[in-house]
């Protein structure tokens, strides 16, 4: 909260005297005795602890009975109150009269709502960089005033080859997944800054909204931060917890922390840092404090006295001669998503995952670590030619643990790779085992073995078989379809509407003039 006094005891007040003015340009005032109607501000967040911007929404409505004042979207403004400016710079997006009153109605937001219409790749940022180099970097392309970020290691990481972007992200999904890998909320103050900032779990609130201060309140559970879970597309959870129960906040595919050996490490920190944060799921119409800033801890006493802790991350500011403010927050649930870690060798194989490395081009193909494991080796390349794919060794003493593994197999040393281009698809499988294995089987009816690529589930009475001499399509033990050097013999072949038989001669179902049913021989030569 921006600390004044003189503006903290007139809005305590009984009676308030508020006077909120809009300057267009630096040169053009609105304000309530003149023609300034009603000024509302939002800031719209989201039901998470962490990991978003706010941008905030102006829309600001002026008399203009005479029609001498023009707004355009080239226009900027900010909003004062009692002589003390409270908000960012907003800039115009829209403007729009009404003819009957002759009522201008202007739109406008801060900084960030720009940052949706650039991509990554028009910084021009080369690696190595920091995520403070990032927003920074960001800051100037956008043209605030300046950054503020909490003091912490981890805006100074360098990515040596750059985070996991492509360039194509927008300035916008940049800066949120800082603020998921740095656990924060960003948005632009008074000062046209943009700050990130960690919600204060311990401290004291900065404000309290009792009975005297507000209209209507509605408080309902609290919401605790119990676990954050890393998670990618590919199948990658590592999760951390506090002794307490409550929810989990996914971080999902973060550009930031996807290449990181330290992940495990980074997940631990996070869940030391802000795990137990606790947050009130709220709707409160109330007098409205213009001091108040994004992500400030508030209090709320209840109607039966019971005080609860919230932060100000959503909620719309409302002058219109007097003023007042609508604050809440509610908790988005994640139903179908786990953050279950693998807890043995065989739940760590189910759990393969792949990290996709969007700047190289790249995917490695990981088998999540586990401690009875001497060597657990994967890695799955990408680059724009081809794609290969290696498992180099996976070792288990069986002495110690045969908890998902086949105590058929002591040890197991495993080759297989695969080549994509633009024309063809080609499998290679390639052993070196140990105690004589010779294929590899899925669990989805594929079968590599010194025969093919034989293609075949217990419940189906069809097998197919690929070799380099062509393919063989069995029905249970009778062979239906051979396609090979020699050509193709096929057993019941049914064609639905025409058979072509070399390049003259084509059968076909035909109706003469009554309708009867016929087979016709047509030439189709030249």
């Amino acid at each position: 909260m921006i600390i004044n006094e003189t503006h903290l005891n007139v809005l305590n007040s009984p009676v308030r005297t508020i006077q909120a003015t809009v300057t267009l340009n630096d040169n053009m005032i609105f304000n309530h005795n003149t023609n300034l109607k009603r000024v509302t501000i939002e800031r719209v967040g989201m039901g998470k602890f962490f990991g978003y911007g706010i941008c905030q929404k102006a829309n600001i409505n002026v008399i203009d009975v005479n029609r001498n004042i023009t707004v355009t979207t080239s226009n900027s403004f900010n909003i004062s109150f009692n002589n003390d400016v409270m908000t960012p710079i907003f800039d115009v997006t829209e403007v729009n009269r009404d003819e009957t009153t002759n009522e201008l109605s202007i739109t406008a937001y801060d900084s960030i709502y720009k940052t949706s219409n650039y991509n990554f790749s028009e910084l021009e940022l080369d690696a190595p960089y920091t995520m403070s180099d990032v927003i920074t970097a960001i800051v100037n392309f956008i043209g605030l005033n300046g950054l503020d970020v909490p003091t912490n290691d981890i805006w100074s990481y360098s990515y040596d080859t750059g985070a996991n972007l492509e360039g194509t992200e927008t300035l916008r999904e940049v800066l949120d997944d800082i603020a998921e890998a740095t656990l924060t909320i960003y948005y632009v103050n008074a000062s046209n800054k943009l700050v990130f900032k960690k919600l204060d779990k311990d401290g004291d609130s900065v404000f309290t909204i009792d009975k005297s201060k507000y209209f209507n309140l509605d408080s309902k559970t609290n919401r605790r931060l119990a676990t954050i879970c890393n998670t990618t597309e590919l199948g990658d959870n590592v999760s951390a917890s506090t002794t307490e129960t409550g929810s989990t906040q996914y971080i999902r595919d973060n550009a930031f922390w996807e290449l990181r050996e330290d992940v495990g490490t980074l997940v631990n920190n996070a869940i030391t840092d802000i795990g137990g944060l606790t947050i009130n799921q709220f709707n409160c119409d109330w007098r409205g404090n213009y001091l108040l800033e994004i992500g400030d801890k508030i209090s709320l006493v209840t109607k039966d006295n019971e005080t609860v802790t919230s932060y100000l991350l959503n909620d719309t500011l409302t002058y219109d001669g007097t003023l007042s403010q609508t604050t809440e927050w509610t908790y988005e649930e994640n139903e179908d998503e786990t953050e279950d870690n693998p807890a043995s060798i065989g739940d760590a194989l189910k759990q393969t995952f792949a990290k996709v490395d969007k700047v190289n081009k790249q995917i490695d193909l990981m088998v999540s670590d586990v401690e009875s494991n001497k060597e657990s080796i994967s890695a799955l390349q990408l680059n724009t030619d081809s794609i290969s794919a290696s498992v180099s060794k996976v070792e288990e003493d069986l002495a110690s643990t045969t908890e998902g593994v086949n105590e058929e197999i002591a040890t197991l040393t495993q080759r297989v790779e695969s080549v994509m281009t633009a024309d063809e698809v080609k499998l290679e499988i390639k052993s070196e085992l140990d105690n004589g294995v010779t294929k590899v089987e899925t669990n989805t009816g594929f079968t590599f073995n010194d025969t093919g690529l034989t293609i075949n589930k217990n419940d189906s009475e069809m097998s197919t078989t690929i070799t380099e001499d062509g393919m063989t399509v069995h029905k249970n033990d009778e062979i239906v379809l051979v396609a090979n050097n020699v050509g193709v013999e096929a057993k019941n072949l049914h064609a639905t509407t025409y058979l072509i038989i070399g390049t003259n001669s084509r059968f076909e179902d035909y109706a003469n003039s009554d309708g009867e049913s016929r087979t016709g021989c047509f030439w189709i030569g030249s």
